[in-house]
């Protein structure tokens, strides 16, 4: 039985089941990016036009999110990234 257990553990994790991780994110929350994938999980790399862009709390697609979804928001201020909802 325990055998099971593990095997099914195993097999959600490899067919990407369970929450995702940025093993590595180069560039602290707050920090000056390129990318999201560079950003800690649930924080996207989002700028307005002519500044740097920075890692902040949100998402800008699903791979952003530690589980959920990205969900754009209607934005009057920038920058403007979209929150992680389950």
């Amino acid at each position: 039985m325990r055998t099971l257990v593990l095997l099914t553990f195993a097999l959600g994790l490899l067919a990407g089941c369970g929450p995702r991780t940025r093993d590595n994110p180069s560039v602290p929350a707050g920090g000056v990016c390129q990318s999201s994938s560079q950003c800690p999980i649930d924080h996207a790399c989002v700028g307005c036009p002519d500044e740097d862009a920075h890692c902040i709390s949100g998402c800008s697609s699903d791979a952003d999110c530690s589980e959920g979804s990205c969900q754009r928001l209607e934005c009057i201020t920038c920058p403007c990234p979209g929150r992680c909802a389950t």
